[in-house]
């Protein structure tokens, strides 16, 4: 049998092995005997988009029984739908091995960090304890005011929150401005490669990400940022970014926040909030760790892209038409 979603969010599918129940949102469709339950998996998957034609259109769509038996749902016979099912289960497992290796990567860099350093809030280690101004050349807020943002994608990227996914960098739904606003949100400091931006506010308050290099952009920040740069005398970049990920760092400015429903952190206070400072060749073999792992993970990164590729071509081929 095939469990589908027909109110809200349409089409999502899985294949149910043994008697269960269903809530209202979930339709349970049992096929005919000539007719693969893999196969028809992987084509409501293909053709989810269509899917929408067949609802009530209204502000919470729904697709009813008499929808779901609209849908011309075209298939080859038995064995033919067997072979192309197993053949797309092959390229499902190959991205979906690749998306677990990516989740075991992100918990990677705090276990190396918490064996190195031991955990922040006890300092089992004894490392000398400061504050973060101590790890910093320079520590700046963004312009307290919304920026402009451009229609197109220009040279100039606006950080905002929603850019920083797991510790870094994402750029899949940046938005960028022209040079003027540029030019206006960089009048305090021009942010550079190995800098971190951290946001200080909202529901995402508490991420941080290194600023890459080799990037094709310039970076100012949007509303909610703040821009950490560190000493060289005191601190490397890679371990300045793994403070402010840390737990115990995301704890301190809870604390100040509590439970607001729009939490935010002063500048000032989060100068003051205490830190680890080892020494600079522990930071440094930490950084040489970051380094070999982000090389890796890009790698990684690559692999599930061509994956994906592999898969939703796969579709493509098995369901066109």
């Amino acid at each position: 049998m095939l469990l589908i979603t027909c109110i809200g969010d349409i089409g999502r599918v899985g294949v149910l092995h043994q008697p269960s129940s269903a809530n209202q949102q979930i339709t349970v469709l049992k096929f005919k005997n000539d007719i693969d339950v893999n196969y028809a998996y992987y084509w409501f998957i293909a053709n989810r988009v269509r899917l929408e034609r067949f609802t009530n259109q209204a502000i919470v769509p729904i697709l009813n029984n008499e929808g779901l038996k609209g849908i011309e749902f075209f298939y080859p016979p038995l064995p033919e739908q067997r072979r192309i099912a197993a053949l797309l289960a092959k390229a499902d497992r190959l991205r979906r091995l690749r998306r677990y290796a990516d989740q075991l990567g992100e918990t990677y860099l705090q276990s190396v960090f918490v064996e190195m350093f031991g955990e922040p809030a006890t300092n089992p280690k004894g490392w000398k304890i400061g504050h973060i101004r101590d790890l910093c050349e320079t520590i700046l807020d963004c312009p307290h005011a919304t920026p402009n943002h451009s229609h197109i994608e220009t040279e100039f990227a606006s950080i905002r929150s929603s850019d920083i996914q797991n510790g870094y960098l994402d750029w899949s739904t940046t938005k960028y401005v022209d040079y003027d606003q540029y030019m206006k949100r960089i009048a305090r400091g021009t942010p550079k490669v190995g800098d971190i931006v951290y946001c200080r506010e909202g529901a995402r308050f508490g991420n941080a990400a290194r600023i890459p290099g080799n990037l094709n952009k310039k970076i100012c920040l949007g509303q909610r940022m703040m821009l950490f740069r560190v000493n060289p005398e005191k601190a490397i970049s890679e371990f300045l970014w793994a403070i402010l990920e840390s737990s115990n760092i995301y704890k301190q400015a809870e604390s100040m926040v509590g439970g607001s429903a729009s939490p935010h952190v002063n500048v000032q206070d989060i100068k003051k909030f205490t830190t680890l400072i080892p020494p600079l060749p522990e930071q440094e073999r930490f950084a040489a760790i970051v380094q070999r792992y982000e090389r890796l993970r890009a790698q990684g990164r690559e692999s599930g892209r061509q994956a994906e590729m592999l898969f939703q071509g796969l579709l493509a081929q098995s369901f066109d038409g």
